[in-house]
């Protein structure tokens, strides 16, 4: 791994709001526009121009419940998940040419639901000094108690860290909400990894590859991460009981997964309802639900 870049790039909208494009990644078994989906493309409106492809066939109609709120909407079965959309809207659909003119790009998907506005987490970043952040980044080895780390001191001690690492184990940063700044964007690493983005056998190829293999490409080449949650929780805080305390540290999403499935078998989920209306008294919980 190169040595990390002594500073990262300075915050940004400093003197007037950044301009963002969002790729955002949908999929739905039948073809369907949920109203979350709506509601969080919304959101994201204000914040960003806003472009999504589905991996899936979607009826005119459906796509058409997101036109108040997106620059272009598409649905494509294309078999390569999140980053095949995110792919083929960054080199097809929207283009590096036209991703450049913005200040920041998102990459965001619809395996979240959004429990509270976005403002306050852009409102942190921005005047974070980076070159790309995440909402909390996430280490597959970690099972720490006591005092958590902090993620921009794990990132400090990379370089002496990641060589001997197991590629699963590496610090990444979670690929549902992700930004990027000019100093990624114009990277030509960074667009041939995005473009490159092929078919794998098993969804957990693609997460070694991308959203693992993008965060490490990104910090062995220098460019500085942050994330809106300053700390690393234990392995996968979204998928664990830490997903309500981090609702409590302004976190504005909760993961569908953790709902449907509770893949890491958190405790009090069925409870769900009244834990996210103690923190967020006005989180959409029917909608979610």
């Amino acid at each position: 791994p190169r040595l990390l870049r002594p500073s990262a790039g300075p915050p940004i909208g400093q003197g007037a709001p950044p301009r963002r494009a969002c790729l955002f990644a949908g999929y739905d078994p039948d073809g369907r526009i949920d109203d979350y989906v709506v509601r969080y493309v919304r959101e994201l409106s204000r914040h960003a121009d806003v472009y999504y492809l589905a991996d899936c066939w979607m009826a005119p109609e459906e796509l058409a419940r997101l036109a108040p709120f997106v620059k272009g909407a598409w649905a494509e079965r294309h078999g390569t998940y999140d980053f095949g959309s995110w792919s083929r809207l960054a080199t097809t659909h929207v283009g590096w040419e036209a991703i450049s003119g913005y200040d920041e790009l998102l990459l965001v998907n619809d395996s979240c639901y959004l429990v509270r506005p976005l403002d306050h987490v852009f409102a942190k970043m921005d005047a974070t000094a980076c070159d790309w952040w995440g909402l909390q980044a996430t280490k597959r080895d970690f099972h720490g108690s006591g005092t958590l780390p902090t993620v921009r001191g794990l990132v400090d001690s990379l370089p002496d860290a990641m060589p001997g690492a197991r590629h699963v184990d590496h610090l990444h940063v979670s690929s549902y909400f992700v930004a990027y700044r000019r100093p990624v964007t114009a990277d030509a690493g960074f667009r041939r990894l995005l473009a490159g983005v092929a078919s794998e056998p098993d969804k957990s190829r693609i997460i070694l590859r991308y959203e693992i293999g993008l965060s490490r490409y990104l910090l062995t080449s220098g460019l500085r991460m942050a994330t809106f949650i300053d700390h690393l929780y234990p392995y996968h805080p979204a998928y664990t009981e830490a997903a309500f305390a981090l609702l409590g540290h302004g976190f504005p999403l909760l993961k569908r997964l953790l709902l449907s499935d509770n893949p890491l078998a958190a405790a009090d989920v069925s409870d769900w309802k009244s834990r996210v209306q103690s923190i967020v008294p006005d989180a959409p919980v029917e909608e979610m639900e």
